[in-house]
């Protein structure tokens, strides 16, 4: 039983360090970079404004630059035949 003890025990440093390791190079890589929606101001220091408002700023800027992808109407005739096929097959169609 000692020895099933020491095992599990070891196993579970061996994972948090692992854990550990890992979550230390994510944040290196990606937590720390800063975007429109977050705001890395220094502590004390008046904040722009707050993070819902940051990011509904964002999600307009996104939808006002999207533009719809052209695509030759016989790909679009043939998404449209498969989407209804699957609605249909769901019971949700118009035709069904």
């Amino acid at each position: 039983m000692l020895r099933r003890l020491n095992r599990e025990l070891t196993e579970r440093q061996d994972l948090a360090q692992t854990h550990s390791a890992t979550g230390i190079a994510l944040f290196r890589q990606e937590q720390h970079l800063p975007s429109p929606v977050i705001d890395r101001n220094a502590p004390g220091s008046e904040p722009r404004s707050d993070a819902f408002t940051r990011a509904r700023v964002r999600v307009n800027e996104l939808v006002s630059m999207y533009q719809k992808p052209s695509l030759p109407e016989d790909v679009l005739r043939k998404f449209q035949s498969i989407v209804e096929c699957e609605a249909d097959r769901a019971g949700v169609g118009s035709r069904s």
